[in-house]
């Protein structure tokens, strides 16, 4: 995907090495450097320690991407950013519904399963039972891959690592402003686009705000064929029911929404607030996944599948030099609603065959050819509160703090059986 007039990351330090000519002495191809002349190395300030760091100091595997590097690579989702960092593992049937997976380390996934590593954004945890949601990347400074264990700076659900996206602050030095537009396509799939736009916008010497704005559409690539229902070889049943209704290409399209708004005072030459707004809304028309035995990139669906999910996020963070220590407090609010709905064909059929009146184990009859779909409908809410210090002498790096996180969750499951009455299959 190619991306034009992308914001430019938070400011790069760098750091002035003196070399000498030792590159002749090995042989190296190309005129040598004289001594005394100047190379310049770029150095990136990451914050995975809880403070301002040069990459090249700190005494752990860290990953980390700019996001004009995000853009340049068309990394979208958690999927495509795991591709570029070998320690991470994303398990993903569609954007949105994602399981972090750092050196093998997994919680197996399933409900009211606390995660083993989660995703920040900003000051924020993101992660609720095994479906850390995508960020889309627009105007960031980084994300941050972390392996673990991170459980002492990062609170809960970091235990095998996290992963930190870190967004552009508003800047009081000057006006600045982009928009971005690109196109995609996928090979025997649909076409894409994206568009979005950043402006960074100056009130006074102390005080800026920064708004972003996007709307993309990533082109599906799975094709729903024409085909019927499982045939059991044991009992002769199945096989004669027909998906005529149900047969479409590209199915998996994927929908993109949101936008950012960000505010940033500056107290004093020591002290500053920020509050930010986040918003994004994403729809899928089906999932990721097909059946090897039908074809490539081909499945046989029997019902209307698609993955709705919408967030919204808002954060202040304090953040002052009290002289032995900075400290930064963070308060931040967090809200999800998902719903999804998936075919059910095999699955009851599966169970029929294996576990049902023809199986001879139960003496459920949802009919020789069942068909239907689930539906889950989920809510989580999420409080944050965090406090800390930090600080460093000569010989002794230092951090202490507290965190608070509240997570409330609610799930809506329901299964159909297709000519039978409505049946809630489980209720939390």
């Amino acid at each position: 995907m190619a991306k034009w007039n992308q914001s430019k990351p938070e400011k790069l330090f760098k750091r002035k090495l003196l070399v000498t000519s030792i590159s002749a002495a090995l042989g190296m191809a190309g005129a040598p450097l004289s001594i005394g002349q100047e190379a310049t190395l770029e150095e990136i300030i990451v914050t995975a320690r809880q403070r301002a760091e040069s990459s090249q100091d700190i005494p752990m595997m860290i990953n980390s991407l700019t996001g004009d590097e995000l853009q340049e690579q068309g990394i979208t989702t958690l999927e495509d950013f795991s591709r570029f960092i070998g320690s991470l593992n994303v398990v993903s049937t569609t954007p949105g519904q994602n399981d972090i997976i750092f050196r093998g380390i997994s919680d197996g996934g399933g409900y009211l399963v606390d995660p083993s590593a989660s995703i920040y954004l900003d000051e924020q945890p993101m992660t609720v039972s095994s479906m850390a949601p995508d960020i889309y990347p627009i105007d960031l400074a980084r994300i941050e891959a972390l392996s673990g264990p991170q459980a002492t700076l990062y609170g809960a659900s970091s235990q095998s690592g996290a992963i930190r996206v870190i967004t552009n602050k508003p800047d009081p030095s000057e006006f600045s402003g982009n928009v971005g537009l690109g196109m995609s396509t996928v090979s025997n799939g649909d076409t894409g686009y994206d568009v979005d736009a950043t402006i960074n916008i100056p009130i006074n010497e102390k005080f800026a705000v920064r708004l972003s704005a996007f709307s993309a559409e990533d082109g599906g690539f799975i094709d729903s064929v024409a085909g019927v229902t499982v045939y059991d070889e044991a009992s002769g049943l199945g096989g004669t029911k027909t998906n005529a209704g149900f047969v479409e290409d590209d199915i998996n399209k994927i929908e993109w929404s949101g936008g950012r708004a960000a505010a940033k005072w500056f107290l004093s030459d020591n002290w500053s607030a920020t509050v930010s707004a986040n918003f994004q809304k994403l729809e899928a028309g089906g999932f990721n996944d097909y059946d090897p035995g039908v074809g490539d990139l081909k499945t046989v669906k029997f019902a209307d599948e698609f993955r709705e999910d919408d967030w919204e996020q808002m954060s202040l963070v304090v953040e002052g030099d009290l002289g032995f220590a900075q400290l930064t407090v963070a308060g931040s609010y967090y809200d999800r609603e998902t719903m999804y709905h998936h075919d059910t064909q095999t699955y009851t059929a599966y169970y029929m065959y294996t576990f049902g009146v023809y199986g001879g184990y139960a003496s459920y009859d949802l009919g020789s050819e069942p068909t239907g779909y689930l539906v889950n409908d989920q809510k989580n809410e999420a409080t944050t509160f965090e406090a800390r210090l930090t600080g460093s002498g000569a010989t002794l790096s230092w951090t202490a703090g507290v965190f608070y996180n509240e997570n409330e969750e609610y799930w809506d499951f329901k299964s159909y059986v297709d000519g039978y009455n409505d049946s809630g299959a489980a209720y939390y």
